[in-house]
């Protein structure tokens, strides 16, 4: 039995509805949920997709203000239990931004600018660590799982090198004269 396009796409859509519970506000949730309910997959994945990535661009000019020492920006998610005493439920996502600079210096400002741009600066956590130095352990396992989000540096160009600048069927390959080895 095949399954319709569209019911595939609902499909979808409700996984990833299932998967975003917690990571988003409930209200936007129970939005998407009722739109998807009214058979529009591609809009309520839409509404989330908006929604995870709006803290993550929060962040892009606070980081371009403090380019000239920031190395990159990364996002990981770490899962809070409830407290002891607390109701009990299911760890919750918090989101996490790991944050690398050249001076230690700048740190409480970028702290302040960066916590003031997030959203929901809540439900976001910010570490900034200095290049060069070993980051403790916590930091270290959130960098390890992160997405790179934003970096001062571009990926850098590949030059692909020849092997051989000819093949002759009787003397084999070789290089050109001059040619750099």
């Amino acid at each position: 039995m095949t399954t319709p396009a569209s019911e595939r796409a609902e499909m979808a859509g409700h996984e990833l509805l299932l998967r975003m519970a917690g990571r988003i506000p409930d209200q936007a949730l129970a939005q998407a949920r009722r739109i998807l309910a009214d058979g529009a997959a591609s809009s309520a994945i839409t509404v989330v997709a908006s929604l995870v990535t709006q803290s993550d661009e929060a962040l892009v000019a606070p980081a371009e203000a403090h380019s000239a020492g920031l190395a990159g920006i990364w996002r990981s998610w770490r899962y809070v239990t409830p407290a002891a005493g607390h109701v009990a439920g299911p760890p919750r996502p918090h989101r996490v931004y790991i944050v690398q600079v050249e001076d230690p210096a700048m740190i409480p400002g970028l702290a302040a600018d960066l916590l003031g741009a997030v959203p929901d600066s809540a439900g976001a956590g910010i570490e900034i660590i200095t290049i060069g130095e070993e980051p403790p352990a916590y930091q270290r396992s959130a960098l390890a799982e992160s997405r790179l989000l934003w970096a001062t540096v571009t990926a850098p160009e590949f030059e692909i090198a020849r092997v051989f600048d000819f093949a002759d069927p009787v003397t084999g390959p070789g290089f050109a004269p001059g040619a750099i080895r």
